[in-house]
């Protein structure tokens, strides 16, 4: 998944670009009246991209982030890029 997007930013005009990805595993327990009803394990993660650009020729840098999801399609990540460069 961060292969593809680092190509997709690659063909964009960002100027550069930070990309974090968080794996957290965490387990849920439900007790009813002191006793243990149910539980499970749960695996998350978060890819937060960051995407900057050189503004007035240089002399500013704005930068723009938001969330992808590890489920989105290829259409989808390139529609987020574009929308952060251009926000």
């Amino acid at each position: 998944m961060l292969e593809k997007i680092i190509e997709i930013l690659k063909e964009s005009k960002a100027d550069a670009w930070e990309i974090t990805d968080t794996k957290t595993r965490g387990w849920e327990f439900y007790f009813i009246r002191h006793d243990l009803d149910q539980n499970r394990a749960k695996d998350v993660e978060h890819i937060r991209l960051t995407v900057h650009r050189s503004l007035d020729n240089g002399e500013a840098l704005g930068s723009a982030s938001d969330e992808i999801n590890p489920t989105d399609s290829i259409e989808d990540i390139k529609r987020k890029v574009e929308q952060l460069i251009y926000t």
